[in-house]
């Protein structure tokens, strides 16, 4: 396979995500942002039977995840296409795309009641999220999340041992970049205007935090430094 090909996945994925972006912005097909608009509770219009609203609640989530995720899985896919025959790959891809979003749909109901409760208990509820994302940023356990999302397993090339290798990849990195999310997830869950500018913007520091390398178990501020260090390169190289 030549480095080209390879090397789609990042352009792929990219587009994947603005795609996903531009439909929520236009919210087609998007109940939950008319929801938020008309400042009503979506949680109990679903509660109310409202017809279509729970499947509504799930394709809001989903397409927020289309947002903001693809890029995160720029090196799992590369480490999966490289390690699958070419004959299984599409299979193979599917199979730890679909677990992995398996782990996320799950986790949206909790998140979205984190998000109501959240606004419940403030009328400004963005700076307590992003506090809780800041702590959370600087702990050890985020550090440890953080770490096993940079783990590439090895995978069987035939048979059912790697569907279940693939299925198992996915459910890990899945757990493992919720558990480094989570908070940063809830910042455009609480606001019911300038939600796509808080998931540009929560997007775009999870990908440059997954730049740094694994490191110890600590406290301390992390997910800038390499980025950094590579727009200085390249502002360099440019000037």
């Amino acid at each position: 396979m030549s480095i080209c090909k390879k090397d789609r996945a990042p352009l792929a994925l990219a587009l994947l995500s603005l795609a996903a972006a531009l439909v929520l912005a236009s919210g087609a097909g998007e109940l939950a942002l008319g929801i938020c608009s008309a400042g009503l509770d979506m949680f109990a219009l679903a509660a109310l039977g409202v017809a279509g609203a729970e499947r509504q609640l799930a394709l809001h989530w989903l397409l927020m995840l289309a947002t903001m995720t693809p890029l995160l899985l720029v090196a799992p896919v590369r480490h999966l296409w490289l390690r699958s025959l070419a004959d299984r790959r599409a299979l193979l891809l599917g199979l730890f795309v679909a677990s992995y979003l398996t782990v996320w749909m799950v986790a949206g109901l909790p998140l979205m009641l984190a998000a109501q409760a959240i606004k419940a208990a403030s009328a400004n509820a963005l700076p307590w999220t992003l506090a809780l994302a800041l702590l959370w940023q600087m702990s050890p356990a985020k550090q440890a999340c953080l770490n096993r999302c940079h783990r590439r397993p090895s995978l069987p090339a035939f048979g059912p041992a790697a569907a279940r290798a693939v299925l198992a990849y996915g459910i890990g990195q899945g757990l493992w970049c919720l558990g480094a999310c989570w908070p940063l997830m809830l910042a455009p869950l609480v606001l019911e205007r300038g939600m796509i500018v808080v998931m540009a913007a929560c997007t775009l520091f999870v990908m440059t935090e997954r730049m740094e390398p694994p490191a110890p178990l600590a406290w301390r501020w992390r997910g800038t430094r390499t980025a950094a260090r590579w727009v200085a390169a390249r502002w360099g190289r440019g000037a």
